[in-house]
């Protein structure tokens, strides 16, 4: 404790010990918190996040520091923020203002505790709560898989992912542990404690963790995230140890994690690995179809993108752009919105334009001239966002911040000064948090709530609609929300209103269901005439719609079925039109 608060401790020492141990639990808070109660784990996780920023700013505020240099040290990810809201106005202004609010929420926590990460106390700290963060989600996963945690994970009919635990989803949950595996291994690179005794007692539990997060990597099926770990453990590996006690002991460790899940999973992993961008293989078919509509979409608006937050909006006719080329057909598709380019990189282009290529840039070559043990666990970050979403995750985005941080600020060999800063400074800082913790509430947390309720009333066969007006009564634009009401109102045989509300939701949103949905509505109300033109859009956005197709060859005139049945050979739909 006196490596952090030194000989003379003062209040604001104890304020800098109260900020680590904040940070240092946020890791964890964020990394665990979900909740089946709002549309997404991730808003469960950034709320706690809302909840620590404000934590953190408070303390800065009792210290009387502030948080320029933290700001200043990103200062290429904050501009690019600020000149693409300025530079390109957002069809859908809320998803722009609600993704702004996440980046900043971000950026602004990482910036509360920037001083911290140049202590060598703290930067240990923080290493070891991502990491324990990653066993703990490890532990919930490989829990999951065997079936002893039902009551905190249950199976879900038609979902085929057999590990989600704390994020909802194989890939994010398979991503993080790529993430905190080559912390581990680069732990057995540090010097030992004298005596073989005391060295094998400090180093067990590193290596019972490691083993766990092995264990549940495979478990994840999730080739991105082994390619991640892969890479970020091979930079980081102690191969001058490998020859000594502690190295063998990490390669046998490592060897029996992998054999005895490889084994008890077989021939999952081999068919995971041997169908990579095969016929078979949707996940890599659809990363593909995704990369080619978002690299249109980049084509199109080069130098200041789309807007943030708005590749969800443009992506779907553009992703139709791609399945109506030549060749098109070639790729696995979806009919839902896809509101990720599964490409971090590829996502930032297409929403900033050139304004995004030169931050990330910009952020690249100042943490290339880096060194540090930091680099194994920002590598498989890196190389994980090439194919996931992994900025969008609040735990990745923050261990991954959080670990270019401590490259970019030097590890000071003195404890923290206890000096006083600018106290209105501090007092601003809290003002923002609670501003942003507000904001966020409004516009993510309390409609995800609202939604989440209407959803599971709409799944259960109760009437999900007066769930669906509190939503709407709440204020904040819910294009998803209005249309999965149209979907309730149609069930209930009201498709006037049921068209209100996709009018509403096309504003927001441009998906082939969206289009389906209108179709049904103005077929239900007898225009012909608007249900052929919203079954051909939909078409155009799900292809291979079976449903949409047929609709659309019962109602047009038998001189139009030509390039209707050419259309359906080429999607391989045989539903008979005699049905």
């Amino acid at each position: 404790m006196a490596e952090v608060l030194g000989s003379h401790i003062t209040w604001r020492d104890r304020a800098d010990l109260g900020r680590g141990w904040v940070l240092c639990a946020a890791l964890t808070a964020v990394t665990l918190a979900y909740s089946f109660q709002l549309t997404s784990f991730l808003h469960a996780k950034e709320a706690a996040l809302s909840a620590s920023i404000l934590l953190l700013a408070l303390l800065a505020w009792f210290r009387g520091g502030f948080v320029f240099e933290g700001m200043a040290a990103f200062l290429p990810l904050w501009g690019a923020v600020v000149f693409t809201l300025l530079l390109a106005p957002a069809h859908v202004p809320s998803r722009s203002v609600e993704e702004a609010l996440r980046i900043v929420s971000l950026l602004f926590c990482v910036a509360l505790a920037y001083d911290l990460l140049a202590q060598p106390y703290w930067r240990r700290r923080i290493l070891q709560a991502i990491r324990l963060s990653a066993a703990l989600a490890a532990a919930l996963g490989i829990g999951q898989y065997l079936g002893w945690l039902s009551f905190l994970f249950p199976v879900f009919p038609g979902y085929d992912q057999p590990v989600y635990s704390v994020f909802g989803n194989q890939d994010l949950f398979g991503g993080y542990l790529a993430l905190a595996l080559p912390l581990y291994v680069s732990a057995f690179g540090r010097k030992a404690r004298p005596g073989a005794r005391a060295a094998l007692q400090s180093a067990m539990p590193k290596l019972l963790a490691l083993g766990l997060i092995l264990a549940a990597l495979v478990l994840s099926g999730s080739r991105s995230a082994w390619i991640a770990a892969f890479a970020g453990c091979l930079i980081v590996f102690p191969f001058r140890h490998c020859l000594t006690r502690r190295g063998a002991l990490v390669l046998c460790v490592a060897a029996a994690a992998l054999l005895v899940t490889g084994a008890a999973t077989w021939p999952r992993p081999w068919e995971r690995l041997s169908n990579t961008f095969s016929a078979s293989d949707t996940g890599g078919r659809i990363r593909l179809w995704i990369w080619d509509g978002s690299m249109r979409m980049l084509r199109d608006a080069p130098w200041c993108g789309w807007g943030l937050g708005n590749f969800g909006y443009w992506s779907p006719r553009y992703l139709a752009e791609a399945l109506n080329a030549p060749g098109g057909e070639k790729f696995a598709h979806n009919e839902l919105d896809t509101p990720d380019a599964h490409c971090e990189p590829l996502q930032c282009a297409a929403e900033t334009g050139m304004i995004g290529v030169v931050a990330m840039a910009w952020m690249l070559l100042r943490l290339l001239r880096r060194r540090g043990e930091a680099w194994g666990g920002l590598l498989a970050f890196l190389l994980f966002s090439i194919f996931n979403a992994a900025w969008h995750s609040a735990p990745h985005a923050l261990a991954g911040l959080l670990l270019a941080g401590m490259l970019l600020n030097p590890e000071a060999k003195t404890p923290l000064a206890g000096t006083g800063g600018n106290w209105l400074a501090g007092l601003s800082g809290v003002l923002v948090a609670a501003a942003l913790a507000a904001a966020s509430c409004w516009t993510t947390y309390f409609p995800s709530c609202l939604q989440s309720r209407a959803e599971a009333a709409h799944c259960a066969g109760q009437d999900p609609l007066p769930l669906y007006g509190r939503v709407f009564e709440h204020g904040w634009p819910n294009a998803q929300c209005h249309e999965e009401a149209a979907m309730a109102l149609l069930d209930a045989g009201r498709p006037v209103e049921a068209r209100e509300h996709l009018g509403a939701a096309l504003e927001g949103l441009d998906t082939g269901r969206a289009y389906w949905l209108l179709g049904r509505a103005a077929e239900a109300m007898g225009d012909r005439v608007t249900a052929r033109a919203a079954y051909r859009a939909c078409l155009e956005r799900w292809p291979s719609s079976e449903e949409a197709w047929m609709r659309l060859y019962r109602s047009s005139l038998k001189d139009q079925n030509g390039p209707l049945l050419e259309h359906a050979r080429r999607w391989g739909i045989t539903a008979r039109t005699s049905e």
